[in-house]
């Protein structure tokens, strides 16, 4: 894959993090998708929308992001895979620790696994962890935070 061919994947739909960059990407009228939880397809339509023609070169694709790869059919995830150039990960403040969680890991196995991946971008209101000054230790006091994911992430990249 060339630079610059391939798509950017936006994870995190709806936020204003999410908003905002699915209008600049179809603004400057870069190829993008959008992964959207089945009750919000009608909301990320609309939003699109509004950008004519540049909103459809924003492809929404139905998923989840704490599933296991985004909760796609193999063949699925091995296109988004195949044609990520850049993935833009926007985590929610109102999600809970195990949904950010899950959503980071399965952003990072398609990000370490990309073969034209040129970048990988954390966005986030969230806070390391809920309680000041702990960084490390998941839900349970066991295994890696959300923050301790993001960092491997970018040691990875």
């Amino acid at each position: 894959m060339k630079k610059h061919e391939g798509k950017a994947l936006v994870v995190g739909f709806p936020s204003f993090y999410t908003g905002a960059l699915i209008e600049t990407l179809a603004r400057r009228n870069e190829r993008a998708v959008l992964l959207c939880a089945h009750g919000l397809i009608p909301s990320a339509k609309i939003w699109t929308e509004q950008f004519g023609r540049a909103g459809k070169m924003v492809e929404i694709l139905e998923g989840d992001t704490a599933r296991i790869d985004f909760g796609l059919s193999g063949a699925e995830w091995k296109k988004l895979r195949d044609e990520t150039r850049v993935v833009y990960h926007c985590a929610s403040p109102g999600a809970s620790r195990s949904v950010m969680r899950a959503a980071m890991e399965e952003t990072l196995e398609i990000s370490t696994s990309a073969p034209g991946l040129e970048r990988l971008v954390l966005l986030s209101l969230c806070r390391p962890d809920r309680e000041a000054g702990k960084r490390s230790g998941g839900e349970d006091g066991k295994g890696p935070s959300p923050w301790d994911l993001g960092c491997a992430a970018a040691e990875a990249m």
